[in-house]
């Protein structure tokens, strides 16, 4: 059976090949955002509450125990989704996440680079950028517990946008003329 891959760079989504193989409803879905974007990380039960009720119901814990046992019936078998003492956590790899495989491109983007490779760079912030397909997590709703974290990743994209842009200066660099030569050029009259 083909392993299972997650996306948060655009809709939430759960695939196992190239088939969408998970429809979440919307409190799934916000779960598995707010794990996906602490992907590695334990995220306890007062953030994962915050972040899917703006005002939790007294419920809440059990709601949350109930969501996450559900969660774990959806995803494909072998997805570690995992209980630690003071929370939830996605343990995955870059093969299998979007926004890691992003950041994983991104830094080998940066150091192709820093090591005076614009080309290879450029390539590979294109890569990098061509796994979003939309807005972090979009349509699925997250609260404002979430809303740091998705500015930190969004700045991200940017960030690599503009080292993207510097990449293709750099590679345009031996086309233009000097500043010397520009200087010696005939005014306008």
């Amino acid at each position: 059976m083909a392993s299972a891959t997650f996306g948060v760079l655009g809709p939430v989504r759960v695939r196992v090949g190239e088939q969408e193989s998970v429809k979440l409803n919307g409190k799934q879905s916000a779960l598995l955002a707010v794990l996906l974007l602490n992907v590695n990380t334990t995220v306890s039960r007062d953030r994962l509450i915050a972040a899917l009720w703006e005002s939790p119901p007294s419920s809440a814990v059990a709601n949350l125990q109930t969501y996450v046992a559900r969660l774990r019936k959806a995803l494909p078998a072998g997805t570690r989704l995992l209980t630690r003492q003071s929370g939830y956590v996605l343990e995955a790899g870059a093969e299998e996440v979007d926004l890691l495989a992003f950041d994983e491109e991104v830094r080998l983007a940066r150091l192709e680079a820093g090591t005076g490779e614009p080309e290879r760079a450029a390539e590979r912030f294109e890569r990098a950028l061509d796994l979003w397909r939309g807005e972090l997590a979009e349509g699925t709703p997250l609260g404002s517990e979430v809303l740091a974290r998705v500015a930190e990743v969004k700045e991200r994209r940017t960030r690599a946008r503009l080292d993207l842009a510097e990449a293709r200066i750099a590679l345009d660099r031996p086309r233009r003329p000097s500043m010397t030569s520009a200087a010696s050029w005939p005014k306008s009259s």
